[in-house]
């Protein structure tokens, strides 16, 4: 609640062993704000590295490093911001507090709208 997690990332399914499912990446840090200042509202970024090539994007990463691309430039945004805008089949942001119900639940399947969807305002 307090925003020490900032992101989590599906990786792809050949970032894990065959038998294993897709493995996540947690991104944590220490919450809180400079000394003194009021820490904002914490947000998470959600992303999922296998998401497929979007629909008319050049291609100027080879494959196998792409979706590690994905997931640099989505995070250097949201470092930048702290907050992005959310990419249908990629990336969400959310506020920490709205994924605290009685289903905690962050991974990133579950908030990222699939490709050809809006995403939902969080």
């Amino acid at each position: 609640r307090r925003g020490a997690l900032r992101a989590v990332v599906a990786l792809p399914a050949a970032a894990a062993r065959p038998d294993d499912p897709p493995p996540h990446l947690w991104v944590l840090r220490r919450p809180g704000g400079p000394e003194g200042a009021p820490a904002p509202p914490p947000r998470l970024l959600l992303v999922d590295a296998g998401a497929r090539r979007r629909a008319g994007e050049e291609r100027r990463t080879p494959p196998r490093e792409e979706p590690y691309r994905t997931v640099l430039d989505t995070w250097r945004a949201f470092e930048r911001r702290g907050d992005v805008p959310g990419e249908p089949g990629v990336s969400a942001c959310a506020a920490v507090i709205g994924l605290l119900d009685e289903r905690v639940d962050v991974s990133p399947a579950r908030h990222v709208p699939a490709a050809g969807r809006a995403a939902a305002p969080g």
